[in-house]
């Protein structure tokens, strides 16, 4: 079941749940894109976690954050997009950092290339001048241009299989997040 039809499922036709048919990111997970399913990593009643869009995936463990409703920006989420903001940010980062074993996770928003709130998870290991600071920049651009080597579908696949196991187990009991 692609994601459109889960959330038709859970929504119907609810407001709370808006699109803007403009958007990337609402066409990703509200068209027919089997695509959007294969890299969804978790899900709660508001958020989707989802690794990076292949085939040019930066680095494995690149994960992004969006709300399902379409916000230009953390300005924009009602109460409840607020309240769960931070507690699933925080919940993603420690996927990252357990799949990935790396030091710390960069949080990157811009909202330029596509206005719906989306929150860049980078992995950072200490030691790698390519993941350092704003240079993760440069590295997404080098892999975007083709002029370095996307990671493979099968690595991506290997790290989302193991991120849905670390998601489920962290999820747990966590009372900050309602469930889908």
């Amino acid at each position: 079941m692609c994601i459109r039809d889960s959330i038709n499922a859970e929504y119907g036709n609810n407001e709370t749940i808006t699109r803007m048919s403009s958007c990337r990111v609402c066409t990703f997970y509200h068209g027919d894109s089997e695509d959007a399913t294969a890299l969804v990593i978790g899900r709660t009643k508001r958020w989707i976690v989802r690794h990076h869009r292949g085939p040019k995936a930066p680095m494995c463990g690149w994960l992004l954050v969006d709300p399902l409703r379409h916000c230009a920006s953390p300005a924009d989420f009602d109460e409840d997009e607020q309240r769960e903001f931070g507690a699933v940010v925080a919940l993603a980062q420690k996927v990252v950092l357990a799949v990935t074993g790396c030091d710390r996770v960069y949080s990157i928003s811009f909202g330029e290339a596509t206005p719906h709130t989306h929150v860049h998870l980078v992995p950072r290991v200490a030691g790698d001048t390519d993941t350092e600071s704003w240079a993760v920049a440069d590295y997404y651009r080098a892999v975007a241009a083709g002029t370095r080597a996307a990671v493979s579908d099968d690595d991506v696949k290997a790290t989302i299989a193991k991120a849905r196991d670390v998601w489920t187990a962290l999820l747990g009991d966590n009372k900050a997040l309602e469930r889908e």
